[in-house]
């Protein structure tokens, strides 16, 4: 990396900037390295939220399906004015 480099030739010139720029980089990459876990943590926490809302969603709307037959072209859904009862 041309940063690590730089770094190691100014410290090899005997300019203490060059230690400095060294170790600047060092915890600049321990950051970002930390910060790409938290993401990756973040984006599998959000996947598997996807999911199990996703399974929690359609046992509901099963839940909420008219029993016996229903009317052409009705999608057999509870209307809205009968869904306040579910929630008692």
């Amino acid at each position: 990396m041309a940063s690590e480099t730089a770094g190691t030739s100014l410290k090899g010139d005997g300019f203490d900037t060059g230690a400095a720029f060294t170790e600047v980089i060092g915890t600049w990459g321990t950051q970002v390295k930390t910060l790409l876990q938290a993401c990756a943590h973040i984006s599998n926490h959000l996947d598997y939220t996807k999911a199990s809302k996703k399974a929690d969603d359609e046992w509901i709307e099963t839940q909420l399906r008219i029993v016996g037959p229903v009317a052409p072209e009705a999608d057999g859904a509870v209307p809205a004015s009968q869904i306040s009862k579910y929630f008692q």
